[in-house]
């Protein structure tokens, strides 16, 4: 007969490699995007028209700067950055489901967007709050104020973590690993 901390520790190994079974056929399921063509002067009109978005978002000015990034996005659909954009503010706005949808976006436009994987953690963590959010696009999410957090926040958190290691940001990295030790208790593997 098996413990009960054996059980559970059997049930988080579990929960986990699902989880990770899920995230890497994600992509399969919804499709990478295929790179549309974009001509250099749409590019750079994006890039210009996203300028316009981070200076509004900047004076709150909310609508304007969706507006803005919606029209960057419409212009260089390829640009991962103008989901992630995007995303923060609808995060600011509390549309956590749309903001999810961009930082899915983000990461199917760019699997190394750190950032794009720690804000959408954040989200999936922040449910006290937003009690609301219970599904999006068809999948349903376990919402509890548990203090080892959500399977999927802390695989986000991870990968977050090892990207910006990777990538020599060391605020990132300080960041992954102050949220790893509050939501996981500092556990990195499955057994603890």
């Amino acid at each position: 007969m098996l413990s009960k901390i054996k059980v559970k520790r059997l049930l988080i190994f579990s929960s986990i490699k699902i989880t990770l079974l899920f995230s890497i056929l994600t992509p399969v399921v919804h499709g990478h995007p295929t790179l549309s063509p974009v001509s250099q002067e749409m590019i750079d009109e994006a890039q210009h028209v996203a300028e316009l978005g981070k200076i509004k978002a900047e004076f709150q000015n909310y609508s304007g700067a969706i507006a803005d990034f919606s029209k960057a996005i419409v212009l260089n659909p390829n640009e991962a950055d103008f989901y992630y954009q995007r995303g923060l503010i609808l995060r600011e706005l509390s549309d956590l489901e749309a903001a999810i949808r961009d930082f899915d976006d983000a990461i199917l436009r760019n699997p190394r967007h750190a950032w794009a994987y720690l804000q959408r953690a954040g989200i999936f963590f922040n449910v006290e709050s937003n009690q609301g959010l219970t599904s999006f696009q068809g999948l349903r999410f376990r919402q509890t104020t548990a203090t080892r957090g959500d399977t999927r926040g802390i695989l986000d958190l991870k990968t977050a973590r090892e990207l910006f290691a990777q990538q020599g940001d060391r605020e990132g990295l300080e960041t992954a690993e102050r949220l790893i030790q509050h939501f996981a208790g500092g556990s990195d593997s499955p057994d603890t």
